[in-house]
């Protein structure tokens, strides 16, 4: 039951952030002008003003909860590894972490990398806490 909870979670998740993309589209193409990217070191995307993570509470890999209310006015790196990938998934891990230490430490202050890891079919359920 646990992993139809994630599952759902994962469907909204990705639901707000298609709902988003197609906002954003549908702005960019109606303004007519492209715009540069600024001067200086790549900053990456810049999401629009306004928009906050809805609350919800996973467990981490120690089984503690994190509440995303926790973690308001961070950024926040948020994916989803299933206990059965051995191939993509420990990629992907590494990737977050070595742009996690490519930042200064004063960059990375306020930067919070949140892997959740989807247990399949064949793992042990974790018991609750």
């Amino acid at each position: 039951m646990k992993w139809l909870a994630v599952a759902a979670t994962i469907a909204v998740l990705a639901a707000a952030a298609a709902a988003a993309a197609l906002l954003l589209a549908s702005r960019d193409s109606s303004s007519g002008s492209a715009t540069k990217p600024p001067a200086g070191p790549y900053q990456g995307s810049r999401p629009p003003a306004g928009i906050r993570a809805p609350d919800f509470t996973l467990r981490d890999y120690r089984g503690k909860t994190v509440p995303m209310a926790s973690l308001r006015g961070r950024i926040v790196l948020t994916t989803f590894v299933d206990s059965a990938c051995h191939e993509a998934c420990p990629i992907i891990l590494a990737r977050l972490a070595g742009g996690l230490r490519l930042l200064d430490p004063e960059t990375r202050r306020d930067k919070r990398c949140l892997p959740y890891l989807i247990r399949s079919t064949t793992s042990t359920p974790v018991p609750p806490s």
